[in-house]
């Protein structure tokens, strides 16, 4: 099976609709709107991302900085959702670059609706980090 690449990419209406159906439609927090702002701004980075050089969607990235180091944040993937495969290859490749920008570590958020998604991401060794309450007033 061939090696999944990132590529920086644009914001276009087709990342835009195909990360959207990534983002919970029951969490008013955070909208595709949003992410394109950050996108744009350029405190998140949108990657494509292919096999070979088939095209399999996009991933939105970004760093924070985590217990004295930095952490890379897979913020949404729009091309990794699905297929566990797919999920393997493209953190292969997330991983290396996470080493570049000098990350001791990775952090996802996954909405609560997204349990097979969670458990796709712990067959890779993430673990569970904390929990998040939210209350609607």
């Amino acid at each position: 099976m061939e090696k999944v690449s990132l590529r920086q990419g644009a914001w276009t209406n087709d990342a835009a609709i195909r990360l959207a159906s990534n983002l919970d439609p029951k969490d008013p927090t955070y909208s595709i709107l949003e992410l394109q702002r950050e996108v744009e701004q350029g405190t998140s980075w949108l990657y494509e991302v292919y096999q070979g050089s088939a095209f399999l969607g996009w991933i939105v990235l970004f760093t924070d900085d985590y217990g004295g180091g930095r952490e890379l944040i897979v913020q949404n993937g729009a091309a990794v959702v699905r297929d566990q495969n797919i999920l393997k290859l493209v953190m292969a490749a997330v991983e290396p670059y996470a080493r570049q920008l000098g990350c001791q570590s990775i952090r996802t958020h996954i909405a609560k609706s997204k349990s097979g998604l969670a458990r796709k991401f712990k067959e890779l060794g993430f673990r569970d980090a904390e929990i998040v309450l939210r209350k609607s007033i």
